[in-house]
């Protein structure tokens, strides 16, 4: 988004201001978020303050959050909040423990241990007596770290079934990772003794990448354990987030820890995953392994609304959550994903569209109390637990049976995640997006509409005389409104104060745009209609492009332009010094094809945030008056030049008068 258009040094400045937030002490803290006012605080301090979530907890309406002082202090101010812990008390009790833990075993279990270790007992692992066990290189990351993944089969039926288990996405949820490679070992040395062991891989290959995200594991290991992305540089630092939360799209701003980076699998561990797991056949479930909250979520997760096949999976995951539960006598519990809280790009729904199976995510222990520090003697338990649960995987499956030529579950047409199949009916028939993004896109367009209308009132009442010039009045207003809705929370007890900010911002747009409109209006006042009419066409034209093609088609348009938008701004800057009227030229061409071409990325960002749950009708119509404006002046100055270019100079008779 180019909220900041015309101030982008400014804007970076305070993005990177977010993005160092973890400064000073940090808290864990409980708060209670039970409203929709409540709700929208939290998210928008995760997309703009970088406040790191951590999750729920066992009392419905609790969020754990893990904050610095200043968002602590915001926190308080705005939720009720349960008095903090400070991290470094967590830690140092977890470290006692381990340190009594490292004097008493040494085993490989014992201990979470590196990707160097783990890279050394995956390569040690050979077939085995009626087994078949290999690895594969799925790929590299960022830092050229290998990407492995185990692939189990009986040498005795040579099954052709297959269930896909990742683990270690997140760099900091630890005992994904090394529950998985527990999975490996108990697949593995259970096979041939322990008779469901030995039925599930008779009946199933299942295949098992316990690391996805090496390289943000290791980081998280050496330099901040809270870690969650991976580690791609951006020449300011690492931002994106990883794996399959972006296989379907991107999110917020680069500083949240739930960015997901500027395109659908932009990241090289998140293509080769995705590749590797579309090359396989049959694929008849996928689980993606994360903590905390010992849940077993199905599909959807993108939206609160069931799937075709919530009856048969619903089954699956309460079945899988009993058994899980009887191991320990730790409670799992079963749900829709969505209900947890509705995310888009999810891994469960991937599969479930890109395989067309069974897609599940397991969230590991605990239920809160160590949260992501959770301590090494917990490995063997939680793995345990895990390989309880991908057995009984195995027998539902079969219990359900796999027969016909989609197996056992229905398929959803071409909806949700492609909702639009490129028809013209669907480019102009919204049904097929939620209801709440129906009614999101509604506010959105209606604040544009209300907006422009206050641009246009500005500049008349400017070229009436009623207003004066325009000057650092108008700027100060311009930048007062914006940044003061930018930086305000979405809630009910803001929403007048950031509806006025919206109008305010595009009564200063027109307030600037004044001494233009008039310029060219007192030549060629017909030039100022067609302007008008050119800019709403444009603007008509891309947004039905946004909703004709296929969801996040455009999405990868992000980085691209973000990079033309920079080469323009450097060349207007330029200019200054060189007041070449070519390259003044030039760079009007330039932005007009930038602005149009933002119109499109924009709307698809817009739907897809709001199909994940992320809905701000004030900030979004910034963002697309934005583009409007942006488009409407460039048109203007070009029309008017291209007009002056036409008629050439004055005649003689003309200049006699």
């Amino acid at each position: 988004m180019r909220l900041w258009s015309s101030s982008a040094v400014v804007f970076w400045t305070l993005a990177d201001t977010a993005y160092s937030s973890f400064i000073g002490e940090r808290y864990l803290v409980e708060c209670q978020v039970q409203t929709d006012e409540q709700t929208e605080f939290v998210k928008h301090q995760v997309d703009w303050n970088a406040l790191d979530l951590w999750g729920s907890t066992d009392h419905v309406g609790t969020l754990k959050i893990l904050a610095n002082d200043n968002q602590l202090r915001l926190l308080q101010a705005a939720l009720t909040c349960n008095p903090p812990t400070n991290i470094r008390s967590i830690e140092a009790e977890i470290e006692k423990n381990s340190e009594k833990r490292h004097l008493f075993n040494s085993g490989f279990f014992d201990i979470y241990q590196n990707y160097t270790s783990i890279q050394a007992r995956l390569a040690g692992i050979k077939s085995t007596t009626g087994l078949i066990v290999q690895q594969d290189l799925v790929g590299k990351s960022h830092e050229d770290r290998s990407i492995t993944v185990v692939h189990i089969k009986s040498a005795r039926t040579m099954p052709q079934k297959k269930i896909w288990v990742s683990c270690g996405q997140h760099a900091r949820e630890w005992i994904a990772p090394a529950s998985c490679l527990y999975l490996i070992d108990r697949l593995m040395s259970g096979y041939g003794e322990n008779n469901r062991i030995t039925t599930l891989l008779d009946n199933f290959e299942v295949y098992v990448a316990p690391l996805i995200n090496p390289d943000g594991y290791e980081f998280s290991r050496s330099s901040d354990r809270y870690w969650r992305k991976n580690r791609r540089p951006n020449g300011k630092g690492v931002y994106n987030d990883i794996f399959l939360n972006q296989l379907l799209g991107t999110s917020t701003s680069p500083t949240s820890h739930l960015y997901r980076g500027p395109s659908a699998e932009s990241e090289p561990e998140v293509a080769s995953t995705a590749k590797f797991v579309r090359s396989l056949q049959n694929v008849v479930a996928g689980i993606d392994v994360h903590s905390y909250g010992q849940l077993i979520l199905r599909n959807y997760g993108w939206t609160t609304q069931p799937c075709p096949d919530e009856a048969a999976f619903k089954t699956i995951g309460d079945r899988i959550a009993r058994q899980m539960n009887k191991i320990n006598g730790e409670k799992y519990i079963s749900q829709r994903s969505g209900d947890l809280y509705p995310a888009s790009g999810a891994m469960d729904d991937w599969i479930y569209y890109a395989t067309k199976s069974l897609g599940m995510t397991f969230e590991l222990r605990d239920r809160g109390y160590y949260g992501f520090l959770l301590p090494p003697n917990f490995i063997v338990p939680t793995g345990k637990e895990l390989v309880e649960g991908i057995i009984t995987l195995g027998e539902s499956l079969n219990n359900i049976g796999m027969e016909g030529e989609d197996g056992p579950f229905r398929r959803r047409p071409k909806e949700s995640y492609d909702y639009n199949d490129g028809s013209f009916s669907t480019a102009t028939n919204l049904t097929q997006l939620s209801r709440e993004t129906q009614r999101h896109l509604q506010r959105v367009y209606g604040n544009l509409t209300v907006t422009t209308l206050f641009a246009a009132a500005a500049t008349y009442l400017f070229n009436q005389g009623i207003i004066p010039e325009p000057g650092i009045i108008a700027i100060a207003l311009l930048f007062a409104c914006l940044f003061g809705t930018m930086f305000s929370a979405n809630t009910a007890r803001n929403s007048l104060a950031r509806h006025g900010g919206l109008y305010g911002f595009g009564f200063a747009q027109g307030w600037l745009a004044g001494p233009l409109v008039r310029h060219v209006a007192m030549v060629s006042p017909e030039t100022v209609m067609m302007t008008v009419i050119a800019t709403v066409l444009i603007f008509g034209s891309f947004t039905m492009s946004a909703f004709y093609s296929p969801r996040r088609q455009y999405m990868y348009l992000g980085g691209i332009l973000g990079s033309a938008m920079s080469i323009m701004m450097l060349a207007g800057l330029a200019n200054i010094f060189l007041r070449s009227s070519m390259f003044a030229s030039a760079e009007l061409y330039l932005g007009l094809f930038i602005f149009s071409f933002y119109v499109l990325y924009d709307t698809q960002v817009i739907v897809e945030r709001s199909e994940g749950g992320s809905r701000d009708p004030v900030l979004h119509a910034i963002t697309l008056f934005t583009d409007f404006a942006a488009i409407f002046v460039r048109l203007l100055i070009l029309l008017s030049k291209n007009r002056n270019d036409t008629d050439g100079p004055p005649r003689k008779r003309d200049r006699k008068k």
